[in-house]
């Protein structure tokens, strides 16, 4: 199932989580983790991201 990436996975606060299958608003496919804070999130930001480029879509790594 597909996830909207403001709907992140869970996780403990202050860790990041599980690494997930993402899409980016480009098409790109990545296999990356989101930091759970305490007044929200962020995902992980490879180097191969462009600029303006950011997670849309995520689901659970198959390998899991």
């Amino acid at each position: 199932m597909w996830n909207l990436a403001n709907t992140p996975p869970a996780g403990d606060i202050g860790k990041w989580s599980k690494d997930v299958v993402a899409v980016t608003n480009y098409g790109n496919v990545f296999s990356l983790s989101h930091f759970n804070g305490e007044c929200g999130g962020v995902w992980q930001r490879p180097e191969k991201f462009e600029p303006g480029e950011e997670v849309k879509w995520w689901t659970n790594n198959p390998e899991d």
